[in-house]
C-alpha cells in the first residue's frame, strides 16, 4: 500500500532540514577552527616581535 504523497512530502523536509542543519553545524566548526588557528598565529608573531624587542633592550 503506497504512502500518501504529503507524508512523503514531509519526510523529503526533514531530511533536507536535517542535512541543512548539518551543513551549518559544519561549517561554524570550519569557521571556529580557522579562527583559531588565525588568532594563535596572530599571537605568537605578536609574542615574538614582543620577545625580540626585549632582548634587544637587555642585550
Amino acid at each position: 500500500m503506497p504512502q500518501p504523497p504529503r507524508v512523503i512530502f514531509l519526510a523529503g523536509i526533514v531530511l533536507v532540514m536535517s542535512q541543512l542543519f548539518q551543513a551549518t553545524i559544519v561549517m561554524m566548526m570550519a569557521m571556529v577552527s580557522v579562527f583559531l588557528v588565525l588568532g594563535f598565529s596572530v599571537f605568537t608573531c605578536v609574542q615574538l616581535l614582543i620577545v625580540e624587542r626585549f632582548l634587544k633592550k637587555y642585550e
